[in-house]
């Protein structure tokens, strides 16, 4: 199974969505009720939500040419109604965001030079209305990668989480401004430090931030173990928030139907080995 390392809630927070074997994926956790789009390895990467979670955009592979899409939802959240093409790209963007309120779609576009990341853009196209309008334009440009983009809650400002640290930038006037491109401490060792934080995004409140990051003490036989994590804007006051690797976890379980996490994994495979056996 291959499946997206950062799945995505929905705005209710009663849905995830994520990449499986290529394809979207959609998750109900209330119910467990799930949906799949798309069609052979190439069909839903990158999944951002709609502010009003009618619809998601992921980006699919048409003719061997990356592009996104609009996927429409049908009434039960997890099911694809519809989808359209919004507009061709030269390379998989890693990130994707809307705006809080829809008006804007942000992406990232990586120049490669002889093989290696060389730049990445940060675009943003007009949504306003669920549609895209006009062409997109580009607000930044950062030295080698981008691994994520998220809004800050007014709507004006985007972070970008690069190979330097993050930064904001002011989606009209593309002005950016460093906020953290230093170490992180971990916060369970912290005469160690964090490695290769990434895919920062803003909580609610716009003052704290939300990243994975790999704990490792730095031994060449010790393992790494990739962790979420908490801090300010600037990189203070780290807290981690997923458990450690010795610490025990219980199963999600569905509140509608008390089945747990497993027993539901279990049946959509199960369905999706019948679906494959019938084609």
């Amino acid at each position: 199974m291959t499946a997206s390392p950062h799945p995505v809630a929905a705005p209710d927070g009663r849905r995830l969505a994520f990449s499986f074997r290529g394809n979207l994926a959609l998750l109900d956790l209330t119910s467990g009720a799930s949906g799949r789009w798309g069609w052979r390895e190439d069909g839903g990467r990158v999944p951002v939500w709609s502010p009003d979670g009618s619809h998601l955009v992921v980006v699919a592979d048409v003719r061997d040419q990356p592009g996104l899409r609009r996927i429409v939802l049908r009434p039960d959240g997890v099911t694809a109604a519809r989808s359209e093409a919004i507009r061709s790209l030269a390379d998989t963007p890693p990130a994707l965001c809307y705006a809080p309120g829809g008006e804007w779609l942000a992406f990232s576009q990586t120049h490669w030079v002889d093989g290696n990341i060389g730049h990445s853009d940060v675009l943003a196209m007009n949504t306003a209305g669920g549609k895209a309008q006009g062409e997109a334009r580009r607000i930044a440009q950062f030295p080698g990668g981008v691994t994520a983009v998220s809004p800050f809650p007014d709507g004006k400002s985007l972070l970008v989480s690069h190979g330097c640290g993050w930064s904001a930038v002011n989606v009209d006037t593309g002005e950016p401004r460093v906020l953290f491109g230093g170490i992180l401490t971990d916060p369970d060792a912290p005469d160690q430090q964090l490695h290769r934080p990434s895919g920062a995004v803003v909580d609610p409140t716009g003052t704290r931030l939300a990243l994975g990051a790999w704990r490792w003490s730095g031994r060449r036989n010790d393992i790494a173990f990739h962790r979420l994590y908490t801090c300010n804007l600037d990189g203070s006051d780290v807290k981690r928030i997923t458990p450690l690797e010795d610490d025990s976890v219980e199963p999600y379980v569905f509140p509608q139907t008390g089945k747990t996490a497993f027993d539901v994994a279990r049946s959509i495979s199960e369905q999706q080995k019948d679906q494959q056996e019938g084609e």
